[in-house]
């Protein structure tokens, strides 16, 4: 980190820094945007979900989700047994309506069963964007 600080301080260093990151962005437009909408985006953390969200831009009438595991969720039948329960409780709302691109990251304390616990932890944390948004 420091080396990255002096970096940037030298505006030759900064030059090729930021030609290194343009270089190594990820081709597909979709894993540019979910990264931007990490860095970027504002983020709500609860128990077992972490939400990072942001407003849809001018022009546009509707927004994506993308939901995330990681493998220490469990292996591949657990993590995709916990994605298609997300997607069903995400299903359930009308999210997508409201114009917001939001990425729902499920945490490893995620486990199966208590699907309506879930389910409502998931819609309060969504009442917070939608709180947030029109604030």
């Amino acid at each position: 980190q420091i080396a990255l600080y002096i970096s940037t301080n030298n505006p030759a260093y900064r030059d090729a820094l930021k030609q290194y990151v343009r270089d190594h962005q990820p081709k597909s437009a979709r894993l540019r945007r979910f990264i931007y909408l990490i860095r970027k985006g504002k983020k709500i953390k609860s128990p077992h979900f972490a939400l990072h969200y942001l407003p849809v831009e001018e022009g546009e009438t509707h927004g994506y989700v993308g939901i995330a595991v990681s493998k220490a969720n469990g292996n591949a039948v657990k993590r995709v047994r916990a994605k298609r329960q997300v997607r069903a409780m995400l299903g359930k709302t009308d999210i997508l309506k409201k114009g917001v691109y939001l990425i729902v990251v499920i945490r490893p304390s995620f486990e199966d069963g208590a699907f309506h616990e879930y389910e409502v932890e998931l819609n309060e944390d969504l009442q917070k964007i939608e709180g947030n948004n029109h604030s």
